[in-house]
Parts: C-alpha cells; structure tokens; sequence
C-alpha cells in the first residue's frame, strides 16, 4: 500500500520529497531515506548540531536525482525553513488516514511515561532547568501528548504543516450510517464516538492485531454531520484492513423489562419502607439537544448496576453507567439497593460496593441513615476514623460483614495496595458519589480526585468492576462540557449515559429589590447583605420554615 501510493505520489510529481506522517517506513528502500542517518531519541538530542547535519544533506541532496526521497514527520520538522530556502524539489505530506489529529506513539523519547508527566502534572516552578530544555526540544517534535489509562498506550499530535499538500494513504468514502442493530447482544463492545479520540485509537490498535470477526456497536454522541475525528472515513479504512461488523446506536435512553423487580422491590420495602420506586425524568436524546424526556424507573438504573456487576464479577464485557439526576431523586438508593441485592445473593462470596464521596458529612449522613434502618454491613473510613475503630472496620470488610464501604478518594489511594483495604475481597462496583468533582475540584484543591481515574485504572488490571458516577450537577455538550471531562477522566467504558431533567419544578425563584433597605443602611453593600440575610432567617424561623444560607 505504501509503496502504490508513493508511486501514484511520483507520477504526478516527479522527483519529490515524501514526508511520512503516521506511516511506518520500515520496508521503504533505505537508499531513497533523504537523511541517510537516524534521529534517535529525539529528547536526547543536540538540536543545533543535528540541524547542521541535516543541513549538509540538504545541500548533497538539492538536486537529487531520484523519483523520490523519503523523511519522516519528525525531521521534516527540524529542517523545514532550511528546506524551503535550499531544495529545489516538491515536497509532499503522505497521511496516515486510519487516524486523524493523534497517532500512535513509536518510542521516539528515552522515558515516555515520565516525560508525559512533566508536562501535564508539574507546575512550571517544580521543573528543573534540565527538564525544560528537554521538554523545549519536544516541542520542535510534537504539539500534544496523551495517555489511556485502558490501554496504557501514548498518542501524540504533531505540530500544523499547511505550507504543504498532502496525499492520504488510503482512499475511503464514510461508512454510512444506518441505525439497525436489533436483535445484537447487550454485551457487545461499544464506543462512543465523541471529541475524546482515546477509546476509538485504542480499539483501532486492538482491531489490526486482532484476527477474530468483531462485533462493534459504535455510539453517536451528536448528529452524523457533526461528528468529529473524521470517524467514519476511518470505519471505513478499518472495515477494509480488518475483521469487523459495525453497527451504530444513538446516546438515548428507553424503558426496559427488569427480571429481577420484585426482589428489588422487597428490598425497597423491607429496608426503606417505600411501596413503590420513583419514577425519574430522563432526556430521550440527549445528543440531539431534544428537550423530549422519557419517565424511568429508579429500579431501571438499579437492574443496570446489578447486571453489568455481575457481568464483570463473571469475567465478561460490561459498561460503566453515567447518571445525572436532580437532587432529591434518590440517588443513594440508586446505588445502595445493588449493593445489598448482590450481597444477599453471594452470601458465600459476598462483593464489596465501594463508595467514593467528596465529604465526611455526607458520608456519616448516609452511614448513619442506614443505621437507623437497623443495617449494619456499611461503614466508613476516613480521616476522623480513630485508629481502633478502622482497625476494626478493616476485620469486618475482612470477615464479609461490610458490605458497603464509604472513601474519600484519599483514603483509597493512601495505600498503593488494596489489599490493605479489602483484603481478599471481591470488588463489585466502586460508586463515584458527587461525580463533577472529578474534574472540577481535581483540577483546584483536591489533587487526588484528578488521579482518581489513573488510580482506577490499575485497579482494573487486578479487579473488574464497573464504575458507576452519580451527580445532580452535569453539563453535556459545549466547551464546559462535563460529561466529557468526567468520563475521560475516570476513562469510564461506553458508559449506559442517564441525563436527567435538570429544571425542578417545585423550586420558585423571587428576586426582591433591596433599593430602599440600601438606602436605610448607607449604601453599604456588605451591611445590607447582612441585613436582609438576619431578616429573612427570622421571618423563616417564625414561619417554621427551612433556610438555605450559602457562604463565600
């Protein structure tokens, strides 16, 4: 393929400089390589010294002879102004079209994984100088690096070459889309095609290398025409270059018969003394930007919790589950009523239901909740745990009688090793509560909710469990778009995606003038605020009505 397309290249330019950007090169004639030595690691080398190698080249080769010479991206990139002051030959792009903006890293740096770290986990000020010369000589190379947490593989972007034209290297057209994917199992692995390449680059490694037919249900996360990362020309060079069947869904929702119901309904009334589950407004689909909803069942996001619980305790493919569902919808008992249903059926094996919660309050609140239900097989461990009660919490996760156990995300990541923790404990699912702070929070004070999904990810080399997020506070779409951020984030598997409604109809919002109350208290800002906020608590408080004061 390489070898017709230069070819094609060559017959329409002749004696042309080839610049290969995501092409492997290894079985191109040595003899037609324009540089006729190796870069080699490229963070370790002497920029201005190569520069004047190359140089010597460029003048050797000013009027070569040849159809074509051939150089890679990276030291096109090096020499591209002398280039175009020197040579007197065409130069053309040949693309690797199966990716579009990132491509797969090929050990061109000395340490890779340290590298990625100084340039996306260290402030400026804890680099030393030796570190910063040898990220600016990066710098010449790439525009990007990024790193999956699933599959441990580096991507990287290289800077824009518009001077020049390009040639891709296979022709495709877009793979059509066509919505029909009834009667495929559940289990079948899904992507979403969305801005975040990741998950689509590291399924298209896994599909070259793979020599079984794949079934793949590809997700659109908005309208076709807007889908970005060219993803379907690139299902369509995929079909050709390996053994897939593709299939396409959309990011929506429906109801669905729940095998289990009743026991989930007895759960509900036994520990909870509710007689019937909530129904909860959902976006139909959420992609399209419709404002239809759909009504769904809390026992619906329950039975997928269990199911795909049970599909990972079984070593099979599951999914993650995103939820976002307005404050007061019972999202606890979303998350609480699977832990308890998958303990009463694995009595002999029981699977530990880890909860990941952003304060100590909420976490006491719902511990001390189910307490007061006369259950006892939930606990927390945190920072105000006295070490003779953890220790003791640690023996009863031990001995099976723990069953729901609540984290801040640094008690879990305090150890390396889990064991600590669980002991030989099955893990079921692991419930991120609150789940924006992922990204909002991590990226201020809490530096551990930004590892939290690295940290999970190696856990899941040891573990499988789905993560299951939960939060009333979700922005899908747009450039704070934190559906995006927090499922990167937490590298979260095709997740089953629940947006709830987000208007809440028994809230009234009354906005009063304080024009004459400024007046009274001499135009001072700060003594009105206080005044109005002291009269409105005592109104409230003579009304027996509740008050919500929010700090600054």
């Amino acid at each position: 393929m390489l070898d017709s397309k230069i070819k094609e290249i060559v017959n329409k330019n002749k004696r042309v400089i080839v610049v290969l950007k995501g092409c492997s090169f290894e079985k191109l004639p040595r003899e037609n390589k324009y540089f006729q030595f190796d870069l080699g690691l490229l963070d370790k080398i002497n920029v201005e010294e190569v520069r004047d190698q190359m140089f010597e080249s460029l003048i050797e080769n000013r009027e070569f002879t040849d159809n074509y010479k051939w150089m890679t991206m990276e030291e096109y990139l090096l020499v591209r102004d002398d280039l175009k002051r020197i040579n007197k030959r065409k130069v053309a792009i040949l693309v690797n079209n199966l990716y579009d903006k990132q491509f797969p890293y090929q050990g061109t740096l000395s340490d890779i994984g340290e590298i990625y770290q100084q340039l996306y986990y260290l402030d400026e000020s804890e680099l030393t100088d030796i570190q910063k010369a040898t990220l600016d000589i990066i710098s010449n190379f790439y525009g990007k690096i990024d790193f999956s947490k699933q599959s441990g593989q580096y991507y990287i972007t290289f800077p824009d070459t518009d001077e020049l034209p390009i040639f891709e290297l296979y022709s495709a057209k877009e793979k059509e889309v066509v919505f029909d994917h009834k009667g495929l199992s559940e289990s079948l692995k899904r992507i979403e095609l969305s801005e975040d390449e990741l998950p689509f680059l590291d399924f298209e490694l896994g599909a070259l290398q793979c020599k079984d037919v794949l079934k793949v249900v590809f997700v659109l996360s908005c309208a076709k025409e807007m889908l970005p990362n060219n993803y379907l020309v690139r299902l369509s060079i995929l079909e050709e270059l390996s053994n897939i069947n593709i299939y396409f869904d959309k990011l929506s929702i429906k109801k669905e018969d729940i095998k289990n119901g009743d026991q989930y309904l007895e759960i509900l009334k036994k520990v909870y003394k509710h007689e019937r589950f909530r129904e909860l407004e959902f976006y139909k689909d959420i992609q399209d930007h419709s404002k239809e909803t759909v009504k769904i069942s809390q026992m619906q996001i329950i039975n997928d919790i269990v199911e795909q619980t049970e599909l990972a305790l079984a070593g099979e493919s599951f999914r993650d589950i995103y939820v976002t569902a307005a404050t007061g919808a019972g999202k606890s008992i979303m998350f609480q009523i699977p832990a308890l249903y998958l303990a009463q059926k694995y009595k002999e094996d029981k699977p530990l239901t880890l909860v990941i919660s952003p304060l100590i309050g909420l976490m006491k609140d719902q511990v001390d909740n189910m307490y007061e239900k006369k259950l006892h097989n939930i606990a927390t461990i945190n920072s105000e745990t006295p070490p003779f009660e953890k220790d003791r919490i640690l023996d009863k996760i031990k001995n099976q009688e723990i069953d729901i156990l609540y984290l801040s995300p640094e008690t879990l990541q305090m150890k390396g090793d889990i064991t600590y923790l669980i002991g030989g404990r099955k893990l079921g699912t692991v419930i991120i509560d609150e789940a924006h702070i992922v990204t909002t929070w991590g990226k201020s004070f809490r530096a551990d909710y930004w590892y939290l999904g690295i940290y999970l990810a190696k856990l899941r080399k040891q573990y499988k469990f789905p993560i299951i997020t939960f939060t009333a506070t979700s922005i899908y779409g747009g450039k704070e778009d934190m559906y995006l951020d927090t499922r990167n984030s937490l590298n979260m598997i095709s997740p089953i995606s629940y947006f709830g409604r987000v208007r809440r109809d028994n809230i009234l919002m009354q906005v009063r003038s304080s024009k004459n109350a400024l007046i009274n208290q001499g135009k001072d800002y700060r003594k009105t605020k206080d005044y109005l906020a002291f009269k409105h608590l005592k109104r409230a408080e003579r009304k027996k009505e509740k008050s919500l004061v929010q700090c600054h």
